[in-house]
């Protein structure tokens, strides 16, 4: 018989929205388990999702480089942050965020998670030397309570849902294959975006999509999917991002032949100088400005054959040494080498925009569901602007711990249906006894391949159709002759399916969205259609299949003229 945990909040994930949620729940008098695959408490390993460090001033209120009142301070970063989502950001979250974001910077603060930089990792617009690392400090909290539980090595297979509520989770051991069932009054996602779903990424390899594969076959509705952050990356031996400044100092890039190229992808009149000049002025890839065409270019150079042996491109590192030391500096700590001629670059996925859709608590379209950190989306849009992810991580973890933990408390634990888990075990167990002669870890690379050349920087209808065609063979036929010979290759094979869910998913929504917005690029419609296209595209599974509507979210949103204006922005 399966084993039982009982909880009143059960925390999926171990990053810092993860933590922030389980410590406010806790500190509301609910009793709190985590459960995280990996280890609980590092940054970058596996079990921390997408958690990194940012900087504090920056973080919580991105403002423009310019100095502005503070009276005035709020409105501006509200405003901007309407601006980057380009009608595609729920007002209500964006306001949430901005006003919650000043409280929530000072508690972590009080808590000792504001730490100075370590000399040459960051690097500020003004100046300050101080950074936020939400891990490990976050979790030290979390194990100084005490009284939290935390389920290491544990990964959240399935959600347990009856009569239409969320009553908790299946799990399993990842160390010895076993199950466990967890009953929760509420249960909260937090298990990062999808980033290992493309070839090159900066996360760790736990990231796999599985909040919102997880929240999309319990019936939840997502939305946003096709919108992500893209940036140019180190290829090559490690993936890593390369941030902004790259274009400023208008570097050679050339193929795996030695050969510049980009020119040759760019519409007429329209020179590398000013794609370069133009991406100088924001970190992130985004359909708004010509710079758009640096990392398509790359991708598509890449994917006809044109790249090198690791399927990367070159920059040369001339142009870099015009920049200030300390810009060299911030390079050197990212893995490039300044002595050699050259360093292999790629296009990386950072970060998603999308997941599941939650209201002011975070909560999701299913009572007892919540979703926080980069497994929902709202506060951001086709855009997002630098630092708004941490602030989104710790504005709705702390939210949706205080709301979930007064739900819990007020409706106790939910009486679990001892058949409401059988199908759940039975594809666990089917997964054991595969003996086949298919490697999960093959056929993850396969599909990370198809995902980068396809559905991230570059999107055409053929590309798309591609994709899918690609992942159904992988999910009816390869997955069918799937080799489990060890628990670790079930954890593989349970996260495979995920990034197939998902992979799908974001396929349908780019294939649905027929215009360019924001990281959205379509090379068939390269154009931004307001009149058709004001509006979010929401995903959900309905009655075994998958219904994507279009609605509009924003009913205010009027571009602004200047757009985002001259300041830099990411």
């Amino acid at each position: 018989m399966t084993k039982v945990v009982e909880t009143d909040v059960l925390v999926i994930g171990g990053g810092g929205a993860a933590a922030r949620a389980a410590i406010e729940a806790h500190q509301a008098g609910a009793k709190i388990t985590i459960a995280v695959k990996g280890g609980f408490g590092s940054r970058g390993l596996r079990g921390t999702g997408s958690t990194g460090y940012a900087r504090p001033d920056y973080l919580y209120f991105p403002t423009p480089a310019r100095e502005v009142k503070p009276a005035e301070e709020l409105e501006v970063v509200y405003k901007r942050i309407i601006q980057a989502g380009l009608g595609l950001a729920d007002r209500r979250l964006v306001k949430a965020l901005v006003e919650d974001g000043r409280e929530v910077r000072e508690t972590l603060e009080k808590w000792g998670v504001v730490h100075p930089v370590i000399e040459g990792t960051i690097i500020h617009h003004k100046g300050t030397a101080r950074r936020i690392d939400p891990m490990p400090g976050l979790a030290n909290i979390v194990r100084g309570i005490g009284e939290i539980t935390v389920l290491s090595n544990t990964m959240v297979t399935d959600l347990l849902i009856q009569n239409g509520v969320c009553v908790g989770a299946v799990t399993i051991d990842e160390r010895e294959g076993e199950p466990l069932l967890i009953k929760a009054g509420s249960t909260i996602l937090s298990t990062g975006g999808d980033a290992q779903l493309y070839r090159v990424n900066f996360h760790p390899s736990c990231v796999t999509g599985d909040g919102y594969a997880m929240g999309y076959n319990a019936g939840a509705e997502l939305m946003n999917l096709e919108f992500m952050q893209i940036f140019p990356a180190i290829g090559y031996p490690t993936f890593n991002n390369l941030g902004w400044n790259i274009w400023t100092v208008n570097p050679r890039i050339l193929n795996g032949n030695g050969e510049e190229f980009i020119q040759n992808y760019l519409p007429k009149r329209v020179t590398v100088e000013e794609c370069m000049e133009q991406h100088g002025k924001h970190g992130p890839f985004s359909a708004r400005d010509f710079g758009k065409y640096l990392e398509a270019s790359i991708t598509k150079e890449v994917k006809a054959g044109r790249g090198n042996e690791h399927d990367a491109c070159y920059l040369d590192t001339n142009a870099l040494k015009r920049l200030p030391p300390k810009y060299q500096q911030w390079y050197s700590y990212r893995g490039v080498d300044l002595d050699k001629e050259y360093v292999e670059l790629s296009v990386g996925y950072h970060c998603s925009n999308g997941g599941l859709r939650i209201d002011e608590n975070g909560q999701t379209t299913i009572p007892g569901l919540y979703a926080i950190g980069e497994t929902a989306t709202g506060a951001h849009g086709a855009d997002r602007l630098g630092g708004g992810m941490q602030a989104f991580c710790q504005v709705f973890g702390r939210r949706a711990g205080k709301h979930a933990a007064a739900a819990a408390k007020a409706k106790g634990l939910p009486t679990l249906d001892n058949r409401a888990a059988e199908s759940q075990l039975k594809h666990i167990a089917e997964f054991k006894e595969s003996k086949g002669d298919q490697k999960p870890a093959e056929l993850r690379k396969r599909l990370q391949k198809t995902a980068w050349e396809n559905l991230l920087a570059v999107r055409t209808k053929k590309g798309i159709t591609q994709a899918l065609k690609e992942i159904g063979q992988i999910r009816d036929e390869l997955m069918l002759r799937l080799s489990v010979v060890s628990t670790w290759e079930l954890t593989q094979a349970l996260e495979l399916e995920n990034l197939l869910q998902v992979g799908e998913l974001v396929a349908n929504a780019a294939l649905m969205r027929t215009e360019s917005r924001g990281g959205h690029y379509r090379d068939d419609c390269p154009e931004r259609d307001d009149a058709n296209w004001t509006k979010v595209i929401t995903v959900k599974k309905v009655n075994g299949k998958m219904q994507l509507s279009p609605v509009v979210i924003d009913e205010e949103w009027e571009d602004r003229p200047d757009d985002l204006g001259i300041e830099w922005w990411g």
